[in-house]
């Protein structure tokens, strides 16, 4: 019988843990909730039913306790931030290492750590533009260009 609680709550954490930050993680919230709330209503008209000869007051003082801690953990595996919003600007997309003192506007740089070609990230307010990418590195923390740029944001060969 314990294998199959623990079977219980690990299926609805993977599929919290597989759609977290997304409103398909409502599926395995509700779905562990009303399938452990059924299960204690069923537990609490079993007596009843049994004509008081079933009578299962231990098992209800575990499930209370156990429905709550389901429902908390997968409420708390759901909020966990994605693998994509964890990555700061300068960053590595496939394994986050910081590329700070790399030139970023290099076409062919890749990460020094795994060899993932680094994608530039696109601005809502400018696209690619070097400027624009300089400013929010700066303001989030990431790595700032300081080569001597021209006007249109291309690195001057010294």
């Amino acid at each position: 019988m314990i294998p199959f609680f623990a079977g219980y709550a690990m299926v609805f954490w993977f599929f919290a843990a597989k759609w977290r930050r997304r409103w398909l993680v409502l599926v395995p919230l509700v779905g562990a909730a009303v399938g452990l709330v059924l299960v204690n209503i069923g537990h609490w008209y079993l007596s009843e039913w049994s004509g008081g000869t079933i009578h299962l007051p231990v098992l209800r003082a575990v499930m209370y306790p156990y429905t709550a801690f389901v429902v908390v953990v997968a409420v708390y595996i759901a909020a966990l931030p994605r693998r994509d919003e964890r990555r700061l600007p300068g960053s590595c997309g496939g394994c986050g290492y910081s590329l700070d003192g790399l030139e970023l506007d290099d076409p062919e740089l890749c990460c020094p750590e795994c060899g993932v070609a680094y994608v530039a990230p696109v601005s809502a307010w400018g696209g690619t533009d070097p400027a624009i990418r300089r400013r929010q590195l700066a303001r989030w923390g990431g790595p700032i260009a300081t080569a001597p740029r021209d006007a249109t944001g291309r690195p001057i060969a010294e």
